[in-house]
């Protein structure tokens, strides 16, 4: 998934001619984006199997929070806009919890 957006965003950077992103840093957030989408994926499985365990929103909405931070921080607005719309729903829910 994160190849998919990465590449969508390097080619609309592109084709704006905003090519000053740092393949160093566009590699440790590709690295950092997959170990964060893996715990994201468990966490998501956890939480199918018991919907009701609140506590499983916690990492999930940790690895979106950390996806918006390093997205914007390599140039991926739109990935780190869509993370950052994905926290504040699970902020949302995690906060009716309480």
């Amino acid at each position: 998934i994160a190849d998919l957006f990465v590449a969508a965003e390097t080619a609309h950077g592109i084709a704006e001619g905003r090519t000053t992103f740092s393949a160093e840093l566009l590699d440790i957030y590709l690295q950092e984006a997959t170990e964060v989408l893996g715990t994201v994926h468990e966490h998501l499985e956890r939480a199918r199997r018991t919907p009701s365990a609140p506590d499983v929103l916690v990492p999930i909405r940790r690895g979106f929070h950390t996806l918006k931070g390093s997205g914007r921080m390599v140039g991926l607005t739109r990935l780190a806009d869509a993370a950052w719309s994905v926290e504040r729903l699970l902020n949302g829910w995690l906060e009716a919890e309480h």
